[in-house]
């Protein structure tokens, strides 16, 4: 998901071109697995966005290493995957707006939020 070539050019030379980090809750039911839930959340994203870049969520554990964000259940399971996007926008705030629609359009009734903003 970029945006246009032109485009591009003329933000870099105003210096407000954003990526930005969108994290997508995912649900995903009768997994057999944590393992199987991830890969059919990445499966089904990816498929709706067309984007091969996604990634699970990591959350920190007190143990020191990260743990993939995933609440398995029985029957029902809760991934959080999150994708990188290139946006123009005048300000940090500005770019998780348009990034929340931008991905938005393609996951509707999909609740997005903002993990990160990276000056590019």
């Amino acid at each position: 998901m970029d945006i246009g070539t032109n485009t591009v050019r003329r933000a870099k030379k105003r210096g407000n071109i954003y990526v930005v980090r969108v994290i997508i809750p995912w649900i995903v039911r009768n997994a057999r697995t944590p393992k199987d839930a991830v890969n059919i959340a990445i499966h089904e994203v990816g498929k709706r966005l067309s984007d091969k870049r996604l990634e699970v969520c990591r959350v920190s554990c007190t143990c020191g290493r990260g743990l993939d964000a995933v609440l398995f259940t029985p029957g029902m399971s809760m991934v959080c995957v999150e994708t990188s996007v290139k946006v123009v926008a005048l300000n940090e705030s500005e770019a998780g707006k348009v990034a929340k629609a931008i991905v938005g359009k393609k996951l509707r009734d999909v609740p997005l939020s903002i993990g990160e903003v990276i000056t590019g």
